[in-house]
């Protein structure tokens, strides 16, 4: 006795669900060759998402210049936020820099006119001169604490504050420069750590996508009868 042939099951017109999008690739017979690679792997078309990127890439790139490695892996608002702080930085960095030279060279000059200081000398002189009156003052300090190897016997050592006051002003022109140049020293530091903070934050944000599409990410296969082609769905939930 002979059985009547199976009948094919009826094809699933929706194969997945209407709440995701989806990228089709055929591998099929006749469809294969327009969803095929160079290298003969499947395309999976208008994917929207760069699986081959990594967060050490990430990283490297927002170390480099903070922010890149986030615009790269498609973070853009991320990657402006740390680029920003960047050039606010350096802008710091330039203007306390400028600020401090200005200073300097304001307090130089004006002990050459008040104290009668002679020549360039080095930061220590300069502390010296703006905590005692005079040469003698300082010298005569030093012998009081035993010390009569650290004295200023040279001439171009000399100085004698012509008032008070005017010891005064150098004094907080001193200050000022001195506090300038630690600002370079903060914001330098502050430049760093943005860029290790950023390729952190890079990298991390990376990672983070990659494991939500991939969570999101589904595979459907269908055979298609009227053709005899399989269908391979990939499945993105956004």
């Amino acid at each position: 006795m002979m059985l009547p042939p199976p009948i094919p099951a009826k094809a699933d017109a929706n194969p997945l669900p209407s709440r995701m999008s989806y990228d089709e690739v055929l591998l099929a017979s006749g469809q294969a060759e327009s969803s095929m690679g160079e290298s003969g792997d499947p395309v999976v078309m208008n994917s929207g998402f760069d699986m081959d990127k990594r967060p050490q890439q990430a990283f490297i790139r927002s170390i480099a210049l903070p922010g890149w490695g986030q615009r790269w892996s498609n973070r853009p608002v991320q990657g402006a936020f740390f680029t920003a702080v960047d050039v606010l930085l350096w802008g710091g960095v330039v203007l306390s820099w400028e600020s401090h030279l200005s200073n300097t060279k304001h307090y130089e000059s004006f002990a050459v006119e008040h104290a009668g200081v002679i020549g360039d000398h080095n930061l220590e002189y300069y502390v010296d001169i703006a905590n005692f009156p005079d040469v003698d003052s300082f010298n005569e300090f030093r012998r009081t604490q035993g010390d009569y190897i650290n004295q200023y016997t040279e001439n171009s050592d000399y100085w004698f504050w012509d008032s008070e006051d005017n010891r005064s002003t150098f004094k907080d022109l001193r200050t000022q420069a001195g506090k300038d140049r630690n600002r370079v020293f903060l914001l330098i530091g502050g430049v760093a750590i943005n860029r290790i903070v950023s390729g952190i934050e890079a990298a991390r944000g990376l990672a983070a996508q990659k494991s939500k599409f991939l969570s999101n990410t589904s595979l459907h296969i269908q055979d298609d009868p009227s053709n005899g082609a399989t269908l391979v769905g990939i499945a993105y939930r956004r």
